[in-house]
């Protein structure tokens, strides 16, 4: 009898019986192989799908020359050996990247001599708007071929974002291991650099907000502090004014007394871990207080928002005004113009005013974070 016309006669029922049947004597017998077990196929997931693996074959043949401008870290974070400072800890371990984060650093810098003549021709009306001008026409020369790239690359997604740099002569790109290549190809790059986190060599326990102080009043002298005291002649470190004794050992109230400079009409900025910007010895020296309580924080204060434009904006503010996340920002501003108007007059230009950028969140900063601040400084 036919097949088909055994189950067209027998029915479903008998069909499924005669399977389980079947199943069930393989099981038990081994077939259809001798002393096997039927069993489902184990999935095969193997290594995780590399999505540079075309590049890594170019990789393997490029010219050594191009291959020696390409920081070693990036090979490390692309095979997924090093976490990237933008992702923290947010990657998995081990797993291959598509895209990181590098700093792309031109052969063409600025006229450091052009510089310095434009300023004396400027004299004192505007030196900073002279050294902005230059470093802005320098980058979008020099940067005009390569954005030019990356604006395919962003079309075609191989590069994610980029953020062009005018502080230094570099463009900060998200890209993939075949971008990176094609870009040490070029003559116009000279180097290509990870985006290094940098992180503290303390650990910061000290209190924030109200409680935090620029400088602890009692902090004993020890250390190269006691060891230039000494080499001072001065016989132990209590003579000095245990408040200021920070001033008193460089001898920065003489340059006030006997010069006049007491940094007035200056404006510091402080790049760090943020700043309490209500801190009784800071408040009424930071730029954006204004009368009767009042403060304006804009062109004052600025956070990076860890995202790059291609356009070259900053961005917005990641937080809107003045904020500490560990007492080290607020210790620094402190050390350079703190003065409470009473006894703690711990600032080296007490009568200077301060703006701030934060960048390093939670302890840890990277060279991209560095130059956005730094051009915020330069151009608020």
């Amino acid at each position: 009898m036919r097949l088909r016309s055994f189950f067209r006669l027998t029915g479903p029922v008998t069909v499924a019986l005669l399977a389980i049947g079947l199943l069930q004597w393989g099981l038990l017998t081994g077939a259809p192989g001798h002393g096997r077990v039927l069993a489902a196929p184990a999935l095969d997931v193997g290594k995780p799908v590399d999505p540079n693996a075309a590049a890594w074959r170019l990789w393997q043949d490029l010219d050594p020359a191009a291959q020696a401008k390409i920081d070693p870290r990036l090979i490390d974070e692309f095979q997924g050996e090093v976490t990237p400072a933008h992702l923290s800890n947010n990657l998995a371990t081990g797993l291959p990247l598509a895209r990181t984060r590098f700093l792309v650093y031109l052969t063409e810098q600025p006229d450091l001599a052009r510089l310095e003549s434009q300023l004396v021709i400027a004299g004192a009306t505007n030196p900073r708007r002279g050294t902005l001008d230059l470093l802005v026409q320098a980058a979008q020369t020099s940067q005009a071929p390569v954005r030019a790239v990356l604006d395919r690359q962003v079309a075609e997604q191989a590069v994610g974002s980029y953020q062009p740099l005018f502080i230094v002569n570099a463009v900060a790109v998200e890209g993939d291991l075949m971008t990176v290549i094609d870009l040490a190809r070029r003559d116009d790059v000279s180097h290509i650099a990870a985006n290094y986190p940098l992180v503290p060599l303390w650990q910061d326990d000290a209190p924030t907000g109200p409680n935090a102080s620029p400088v602890t009043s009692t902090q004993s002298v020890t250390g190269p502090v006691a060891a230039t005291v000494q080499s001072a002649d001065l016989q132990t470190a209590t003579v000095l004014d245990p408040a200021n004794w920070n001033i008193d050992l460089v001898d920065a109230d003489r340059v006030w007394t006997e010069l006049g400079v007491t940094g007035q009409g200056a404006v510091v900025a402080g790049f760090d871990t943020g700043v309490y910007y209500a801190h009784p010895a800071l408040i009424d020296a930071y730029r954006g207080t204004l009368p009767a309580g009042q403060f304006d924080h804009n062109y004052n204060w600025f956070e990076p928002d860890g995202n790059l434009y291609a356009n070259g904006d900053l961005g917005p503010s990641l937080s809107p005004e003045p904020t500490n996340c560990g007492s080290h920002g607020t210790h620094t501003m402190g050390t350079m113009l703190g003065d409470d108007g009473q006894s703690n007059q711990i600032g080296m230009a007490p009568d200077a005013q301060w703006i701030g950028c934060r960048n390093m969140r939670r302890g840890i900063g990277n060279p991209a974070s560095y130059s956005t601040c730094m051009e915020f400084f330069l151009a608020p």
